[in-house]
């Protein structure tokens, strides 16, 4: 009657030779993962301006773009949320029977995603596409705030979205003034 089985030999031997596959895929897994997302929401808010400021002009109507966590109301948080919607009195606030174009689902927890422009919390467009005293910039920051994967989406005077760029060579893209994009 025959055997059939491992040595302890030969178990630590496959125990060893799958933990260091994994030391070595883990890390790759996870740069990729925080690559992914920091692609993903930049071209998201960046598809989002590019339609908000067409259908602002199509409708020929005022629209705002707010943080919202639900999508029901802006409560300013941008790393849940975007939500845009016909503001009929410009008061930047989803009132009551404003009607809502979009919402888009961001759920980044605990990465960071923040909207700052001259128009306060909000992205105002007006009725003609272009963004009333509301020109900023999006920030999306990783979890642990690696430069590496931080980006803007930059909306300009004329309501133009762009993403923000490595423009020195470094491996690291140049916030709106050229400098170093703040997670702080």
């Amino acid at each position: 009657m025959s055997q059939h089985g491992l040595t302890l030999l030969e178990l630590l031997i496959a125990v060893l030779i799958s933990a260091m596959t994994m030391a070595f895929v883990v890390p790759l897994t996870t740069t990729f993962l925080k690559k992914q997302e920091s692609e993903r929401i930049t071209d998201e808010l960046y598809h989002l301006c590019i339609f908000a400021r067409a259908e602002a002009a199509y409708l020929k109507k005022p629209l705002t773009l707010c943080g919202s966590s639900t999508g029901h109301f802006c409560d300013h948080n941008w790393a849940q949320g975007a939500l845009l919607f016909i503001d009929n009195n410009r008061n930047h606030v989803f009132d009551e029977g404003e009607l809502p174009l979009k919402y888009s689902a961001f759920n980044l927890s605990p990465s960071i995603l923040k909207w700052k422009g001259f128009g306060g919390k909000t992205l105002n467009i007006e009725a003609f596409g272009i963004p009333f005293a509301s020109n900023g910039s999006f920030t999306y920051c990783s979890a642990d705030k690696d430069r590496l994967f931080s980006k803007q989406v930059i909306v300009s005077r004329s309501g133009r979205a762009r993403h923000s760029h490595d423009n020195n060579g470094d491996g690291i893209d140049e916030a709106i003034d050229g400098g170093d994009i703040n997670c702080d």
